[in-house]
């Protein structure tokens, strides 16, 4: 009888720790979408901020920096919080929609804080 009274309580609990496990990995590779950059944050809270012109080819920042965009004119801030050490990005992926961002490319560096 005993044995019977554990199953139930067995499956369910592998049943929990799969689903959890299936969302943990999930939650850890890239997705294909511009959350695997980052994240859109409030311009008041930016570590430095960008300029970025027609003559604008590249820009360097490093994981885990807050970054003020200054795109001829519009403005937005990004987070860069990237899966991996190095990442390159385009500019287009991460602004807000029509924004003219050229072909700029983002070499994301890694966060020094974690370096050895």
């Amino acid at each position: 009888m005993l044995i019977k009274s554990l199953k139930f309580p067995f499956i369910l609990s592998l049943a929990f720790s799969g689903a959890l496990l299936a969302s943990h990995a999930n939650a850890a590779y890239p997705s294909g979408t511009k959350a695997d950059y980052g994240q859109a944050v409030p311009a008041n809270t930016v570590d430095y901020t960008v300029k970025v012109n027609d003559a604008t080819k590249w820009v360097n920042v490093n994981n885990g920096d807050t970054v003020r965009f200054d795109v001829n004119g519009k403005a937005f801030a990004w987070h860069f919080d990237i899966y991996g050490n190095e990442k390159i990005v385009k500019l287009s992926e991460i602004a807000p929609s029509g924004t003219d961002t050229g072909a700029v490319k983002i070499y994301v560096g890694p966060n020094p804080l974690y370096m050895n």
